[in-house]
């Protein structure tokens, strides 16, 4: 017997709206797709939470007991074989063919509702209506993702303490599944009764020897899991989770130092940079490195996005070099959010000029640059990209390609790409048409101004080598007190003979703001750039970052003295010396110069202590003559001048000052 009475559906399908339509299709497809994962008691609790309207034309009541009862019939069928049953093992416990066999009712209107769908016009309030039970039923897993969207316009499906609570449930079962390490069997009970407090679970997870994401992903969703999490935490200012972003943030920091991998790295990078949160507590040092490593092609270092492919038409089958669109757009967006100051801006200029030329006439962008056909990801990713960066003239390119895309969604709403996250390629369509539009209502903060490029940027650096480098060192009478300012000369006046290199002082003069100083010498010579040049020292990444956003450039290593006396460098030293079979032979006086420093209490890295040594040994040892008569004058006249543009360490140091 059928418990469904078709005209009240009908009736409610009419006076439905498009969101309540979505709502019930959607969930009864989970039920019917979902059939016999579960107990019958935990689908009936289902449509009580999800789709109870459906009791205004279904009469659940008399469906549940015609379900329980055929649940007792068929347990009493004795099996053909006594070895046990695969249905012995499922959650129902019985076998049946099918959800038809207990539920045929949920068949009908799944059917029914997934029609009445399909015929509502195609736009943005059918993609959201598409998205919207993803939102209701989001708790500690990516679909907080669709939360996050709705919040970000004005509509808040679950409360803050809510969703809190569920993520500390959340956690508790990764206590009690030991992803969380733990041996206490106390703690593993509490956590199994979800009765740890999020103090013990912060306590747990800061001492643990793993750091996972609480929030349940697929495959597919990894990339973006972590940035889901701390969007979730600004947008519903869930601050008790601190110490889960600050660890978060602190691995996210640290991930350049295993390699940059384009392939691995692209799309973290990606959503990363939608979380405003994230960027404000990882170091912008470590999230630089990650697009610097991406701005760096492995085909062409000009060209990240040049690519090996493989061509998949058998009958052409090739190795081609082509370039792969996402990545330009994915340097484009980075750029602009992390707004990075030691990376030269041409790459972004080439990321955006590829974009203008790859777009297709349809309005869409391909993946590769030798495809005809558009890309829903390409595309999305594109339209964010240039609708951010905003160059000149990018309004006509991103209006073309809102028309494709929205021509890309299919019949129930959604945009659709095999294997990839449909809830968040889905947002990004959406967030893409709306800053096509010029809306800033999306999940992460859309500034108002363009790229600066009033400040000295590497691509201008690169087009003139008219410097004025403040550095370290006494500009007064006293002998050596200018070494520094000497050294440099001596080494870059060959490229950069228009540059001049001053002492002013210590470290502490040059970090001073005197602003009344260098707007003078600005106005005195406005051709010129002054960077002001200081060691790194002791100093952390922390305060580095923060001297940056001073102008105050960092060397990367510890002092002059460590690129003087850089093993190539005294590999060169021995080759002009004609002797270079003795190039171990000095470097293991190096060594023992540096390891008598440290005994010392001088830093292991410091060479500046181990210099005087270095050179008394090395003087002996090689027969050196006419090389200077203390430590100072031997690297000012014979180590400086070896650093030549040929070598890596004249690369280095000439990247450090001139960012190029």
């Amino acid at each position: 017997m059928n418990y469904l009475d078709v005209e009240k559906m009908e009736a409610f399908i009419q006076s439905a709206n498009i969101r309540q339509i979505s709502k019930i299709w959607v969930n009864t497809e989970n039920i019917v797709c979902t059939w016999g994962m579960y107990t019958l008691e935990g689908c009936f609790r289902a449509i009580d939470i999800y789709i109870p309207e459906i009791n205004e034309f279904i009469d659940i009541a008399k469906v549940q007991s015609k379900a329980y009862k055929n649940r007792e019939e068929r347990k009493g069928i004795k099996p053909d074989r006594i070895k046990p049953q695969t249905y012995d093992y499922s959650p129902l416990g019985f076998k049946l063919e099918g959800v038809e066999d207990v539920f045929p009712e949920i068949i009908i209107v799944k059917n029914k509702f997934r029609k009445a769908f399909m015929t509502v016009p195609s736009g943005v309030e059918k993609a959201e209506a598409w998205l919207y039970p993803s939102a209701l039923n989001a708790g500690a897993d990516s679909d907080v993702e669709a939360l996050i969207y709705f919040k970000s316009q004005g509509e808040s499906f679950v409360s803050s303490n809510d969703l809190s609570e569920t993520w500390r449930k959340a956690i508790c079962s990764d206590v009690e599944r030991g992803y969380i390490y733990n041996k206490d069997a106390k703690i593993i009970e509490k956590a199994k009764k979800k009765d740890i407090s999020l103090v013990e679970l912060a306590d747990l997870f800061e001492h643990s020897i793993m750091h996972p994401c609480f929030l349940s992903a697929r495959d597919e969703e990894e990339d973006f899991i972590y940035s889901t999490f701390f969007r979730a935490m600004e947008w519903f200012q869930l601050n008790e989770y601190e110490p889960w972003a600050n660890i978060y943030a602190q691995e996210i920091s640290t991930l350049y130092q295993g390699g940059v991998d384009q392939g691995y790295s692209l799309l973290p990078l990606f959503y990363y940079c939608r979380s405003d949160l994230l960027l404000s507590k990882a170091s912008k040092f470590g999230l630089e490195a990650l697009l610097y490593g991406l701005c760096v092609g492995n085909i062409d270092s000009s060209k990240p996005w040049k690519q090996y492919w493989d061509e998949p038409d058998k009958a052409k089958r090739d190795a081609t070099y082509v370039d792969y669109v996402p990545t330009a757009s994915v340097i484009a967006f980075a750029w602009q959010r992390i707004n990075p100051t030691n990376i030269n801006k041409e790459v972004l200029d080439q990321a955006l000029l590829l974009l203008f030329q790859t777009q297709l006439v349809s309005g869409a962008w391909p993946l590769t640059s030798d495809d005809d056909k558009g890309s829903i990801f390409s595309t999305c990713l594109a339209m964010t990209a240039l609708s951010v960066t905003k160059p000149t003239g990018y309004q006509r390119y991103v209006d073309r390609s809102k028309e494709w895309l929205l021509s890309q969604q299919n019949e129930v709403g959604c945009w659709y790409i095999q294997g990839a996250p449909a809830i968040m390629i889905n947002i990004l369509c959406l967030e893409a048409i709306r800053l096509a539009e010029g809306s800033k209502h999306v999940t992460y903060l859309v500034k108002d101004y363009q790229i600066d490029t009033s400040l000295f940027t590497t691509s201008i650096r690169k087009q003139t080598d008219k410097f004025i480098i403040f550095c370290e060192g006494n500009s007064g009478s006293m002998k050596n007190s200018n070494f520094d300012e000497k050294c440099y000369t001596k080494i870059f006046s060959l490229e950069f003979p228009n540059s001049v290199f001053c002492s002013v002082g210590s470290c502490k003069d040059i970090e001073s703001d005197d602003k009344l100083l260098f707007e003078t010498i600005k106005k005195v010579n406005p051709y010129h750039i002054i960077i002001k040049l200081i060691d790194r020292d002791d100093r952390s990444l922390e305060e580095i970052e923060v001297l940056k956003l001073q102008g105050i450039t960092v060397l990367s290593l510890r002092e002059l003295e460590s690129y003087l006396l850089e093993d190539e460098i005294i590999e060169k030293l021995c080759m002009v010396c004609d002797k270079l079979e003795k190039a171990d032979e000095i470097k293991v006086i190096k060594a023992d110069a540096l390891r008598q420093s440290i005994t010392r209490g001088n830093p292991t890295d410091d060479l500046k202590s181990a210099a005087g040594l270095f050179f008394t040994e090395t003087k002996k040892a090689l027969g050196l003559i006419q090389c200077g008569n203390d430590t100072v004058s031997f690297l000012r006249d014979t180590m400086a001048p070896l650093l030549t543009e040929e070598t890596n360490t004249y690369k280095l140091l000439r990247k450090d000052i001139f960012g190029i």
